[in-house]
């Protein structure tokens, strides 16, 4: 899966990031792999875990503030926002801007 993240100060780090996640895997756990990544290639903790910053674990929801476009290998449009647990396939390509609604 292809993530990015349309914030000034990760596309500083990297513009996308490209994750492998189980066949089980969600947008959580592409976000948790880019947490990992943003983690080592800052030489240590990222200022904020890129995942807290968008999704609410106790509600299960993307923050208002986030606008997410999710395409899967044949450039479908995947309705991740209302579906943020729905499963993804390889191929796909997910842009996240945290703070969208700002």
């Amino acid at each position: 899966m292809k993530i990015s993240i349309l914030d000034e100060t990760i596309l500083k780090i990297r513009d996308i990031f490209q994750v492998d996640i189980p066949d089980t895997g969600t947008i959580i756990d592409g976000l948790a792999a880019v947490d990992q990544q943003l983690k080592s290639l800052m030489k240590g903790e990222p200022p904020e875990k890129l995942l807290q910053l968008i999704w609410n674990p106790e509600t299960g929801d993307f923050y208002v503030d986030v606008g997410i476009e999710a395409r899967d290998i044949n450039s479908e449009w995947i309705p991740l926002m209302s579906e943020p647990l729905r499963l993804l396939h390889e191929g796909s390509t997910v842009l996240i801007n945290p703070k969208a609604g700002l």
